[in-house]
């Protein structure tokens, strides 16, 4: 939530199933970006992980 707006995510759940927020991380690398050449900022990046098997229907939901 920013200035009286509201974005909800919402991801599969399954039993195992992780989410989390990286920012910056160096392992794994995730949650930069780079608007230039040679330089990086850390930002904020949505990682979701799972084991699957077989047929799997996987569905997430953004609302704004």
């Amino acid at each position: 939530t920013r200035g009286g707006r509201t974005i909800r995510l919402r991801w599969p759940e399954m039993p195992g199933a992780r989410g989390e927020v990286l920012s910056g991380c160096l392992e794994p690398m995730a949650g930069w970006v780079s608007r230039r050449f040679d330089v990086k900022r850390a930002a904020p990046t949505i990682h979701w992980s799972a084991r699957l098997a077989g047929d799997c229907v996987l569905r997430s939901e953004i609302d704004c």
